[in-house]
């Protein structure tokens, strides 16, 4: 029996070692067309307005904004990390009031038009810095728009089922008001591999500090190609509620009311030659 003590041990402890745990980091090849699309639906609950909507004779109150941008590498450094340039090349935002529809290609950040242009830096881990050019540094609510897009790898290697967070904080602006800060934090999950790719699933949850009622929710999953470095997809569904001001809307600041709002997004990002 004292014979048996070390290989059960040696087997206890083989047993205890993650199988195909990985470290995760980014290669951008400048042969790479990361193609992004967001989608975003907003509407406003005028329930509460009851009969005052009537008076004022609204029925309907959204806004539908798509964004369409191509990602791709412009330089490598030595580091392991890159110059990645964002070409716009859709934006359009419709604005619904009862019958009357206003199209618009421009949104309401200034960085985002047709045909603008957004460079920033990436490191072999997926962080994000801005970086200077002919058109300025970018502004952190766009550095959070495309971190978004990739997840930071922590420094570690990474077994199924074995998960991380991390926080993004992005400014939200209404017409008319003030920017709030929003503070979002992302859950990772390795889940494992996914034919020839590495698949992650993730859930966030987010409010503003300054406005509680502000908040964020949605899932999501990715598929990575380890082995060449390269994001395949990062597809996430997400929700974000809370209150307008209705002088925001152009309506009567005596009514002295907030209406709930809802935007509901999809965004996704995919690799165009993925092979």
């Amino acid at each position: 029996m004292i014979k048996l003590k070390f290989p059960i041990v040696f087997i206890v402890c083989l047993l205890a070692i993650p199988v195909s745990a990985e470290k995760f980091s980014y290669t951008f090849s400048n042969k790479d067309t990361l193609s992004y699309a967001l989608s975003a639906d907003s509407r406003v609950d005028l329930n509460k307005l009851g009969a005052i909507a009537a008076i004022l004779q609204i029925s309907n109150l959204s806004q539908n904004t798509y964004i369409v941008a191509d990602l791709t590498r412009e330089e490598a450094d030595k580091s392991g990390g890159c110059l990645i340039k964002a070409l716009f090349r859709q934006v359009s935002l419709v604005m619904i009031k009862n019958d009357s529809v206003h199209a618009s290609s421009v949104s309401n950040w200034g960085e985002i038009k047709p045909g603008a242009i957004h460079r920033f830096s990436m490191a072999a881990d997926g962080k994000i810095q801005p970086v200077l050019s002919k058109s300025g540094q970018l502004k952190a609510d766009m550095i959070a728009l495309w971190q978004f897009i990739f997840p930071i790898f922590p420094g570690r290697s990474l077994a199924e089922k074995h998960n991380w967070a991390d926080t993004v904080k992005f400014p939200f602006q209404m017409t008319g008001t003030a920017p709030i800060e929003v503070i979002c934090k992302i859950n990772y999950t390795y889940v494992g591999k996914d034919g020839n790719a590495d698949k992650f699933e993730y859930s966030l949850q987010g409010e503003s500090p300054q406005n509680k009622n502000l908040y964020i929710s949605g899932v999501g999953h990715i598929r990575f190609d380890n082995r060449k470095g390269r994001l395949l997809e990062n597809s996430c569904d997400f929700e974000m509620r809370g209150m307008i001001d209705l002088t925001t809307m152009g309506l009567p600041a005596e009514l002295n009311s907030s209406l709930p709002l809802s935007i509901k997004s999809k965004a996704i990002a995919k690799l165009q030659n993925a092979n």
